[in-house]
C-alpha cells in the first residue's frame, strides 16, 4: 500500500507559489503559524553545537522547513516527498533561499522523489546516517497497514546515528476520539474543520486502519488514520529509539513560552489570534 492516491492528487495539484495576501486573509492563518512555530521552537530544541548535522526531512513537501534547517546549523540535508511536483518547488524554494539569506551559512541538499511507505529511499543513498530524522504532520498516513507502516518506520530510524533524534508532528488521536465519543457521532466539527470517521470504525479504534476524513477550510477532504502513540513506541523500541518527548500542541506551547526567545519568536510570528 502506498499514500492515498487522493492525498498524492492534492499535493500535486495544489503546489504553487505562496500567496501571502491569500494566506492572510484566511481563518485558518494563526493556525498555520502556530503549526510552523511549533516545528520552529521542536527543530531548535535539538540543536547541539557539534556540528555535523545531516538531515533527513522526510515528507518534505515543498520544503516549509528549510530556513528552519539553516538555523539549525544543518550542512546536509535530504528532502524526500513523493509528489514530484512538491520536490520541484522544494528545490526552487532552496534556490531562492539561498540567494536571500546572506547572513548565515548554507547546507548542501539533495532532493529525492520516493514514497516513504512503498520503497526504500536508501537505494541511491550509500552509507548515509543522520543527526536528526524529521517527518513533519505526515507520519499518520502511514498507519493504513502494517507493510506501509513498517516500510516507513525502516526509511525513517534505521540510519539515525546513535544520539540522534527521530522528531515528529502528528494528529493527537486521543483528542479526536475523545470528540468523537463525546458527540456519540462518527462526524463532527465546526465551520472551520470537519472531522468524519469510516463508517465501519467501533467506538474502540484498532491499532491500524483507524481511518477518518479530515477537512480544513481551504484542503481537500484527505484520508488520513489514528496514530495510538503507546504504540507507535513499542514498534521504535527496534530501532533502539527511546521517548523524550510527548505533547499536545497546548502543552508544547505552555513548556515553551517560558523561554524568551521562544515568546519573541512567537510574537514575531504572530502566532495567536
Amino acid at each position: 500500500m502506498q499514500l492515498g492516491r487522493s492525498v498524492q492528487k492534492f499535493y500535486d495539484e495544489n503546489v504553487k507559489t505562496d500567496d501571502l495576501n491569500h494566506r492572510n486573509e484566511s481563518r485558518i492563518i494563526h493556525l498555520r503559524k502556530f503549526n510552523n512555530w511549533v516545528k520552529s521552537v521542536l527543530i531548535d530544541s535539538i540543536k547541539k553545537n557539534d556540528g555535523g548535522k545531516i538531515v533527513l526531512d522526510l515528507c518534505c513537501g515543498k520544503g516549509g522547513d528549510i530556513r528552519k534547517w539553516i538555523k539549525f546549523g544543518a550542512e546536509d540535508v535530504h528532502f524526500v516527498d513523493f509528489s514530484k511536483k512538491s520536490i520541484d518547488e522544494c528545490r526552487q524554494r532552496y534556490n531562492n533561499t539561498k540567494q536571500q539569506i546572506c547572513s548565515l551559512p548554507k547546507f548542501k541538499a539533495s532532493f529525492i522523489v520516493a514514497d516513504v511507505g512503498k520503497e526504500n529511499i536508501y537505494k541511491n543513498l550509500s552509507n548515509v546516517t543522520y543527526d536528526v530524522v524529521s517527518c513533519q504532520f505526515a507520519l499518520h498516513y502511514f498507519f493504513g497497514e502494517m507493510e506501509t507502516l513498517n516500510c516507513a518506520l525502516e526509511n525513517a530510524c534505521s540510519k539515525i546515528k546513535p544520539g540522534g533524534y527521530f522528531i515528529g508532528t502528528i494528529p493527537n488521536a486521543n483528542q479526536i476520539v475523545l470528540k468523537m465519543r463525546n458527540n456519540n457521532t462518527l462526524s463532527f466539527g465546526n465551520e472551520i474543520y470537519n472531522i468524519c470517521f469510516d463508517d465501519t470504525l467501533s467506538n474502540q479504534p484498532p491499532l491500524l486502519n483507524a481511518k477518518y476524513f479530515f477537512e480544513l477550510e481551504g484542503c481537500v477532504n484527505c484520508p488520513e488514520y489514528l496514530v495510538y502513540f503507546p504504540f507507535l513506541i513499542k514498534l521504535l523500541e527496534k530501532y533502539n529509539l527511546k521517548c523524550t518527548l510527548n505533547q499536545s500542541f497546548c502543552d508544547f506551547l505552555y513548556s515553551n513560552y517560558k523561554n524568551i526567545e521562544y515568546k519573541k519568536l512567537a510574537k514575531f510570528m504572530d502566532i495567536f489570534d
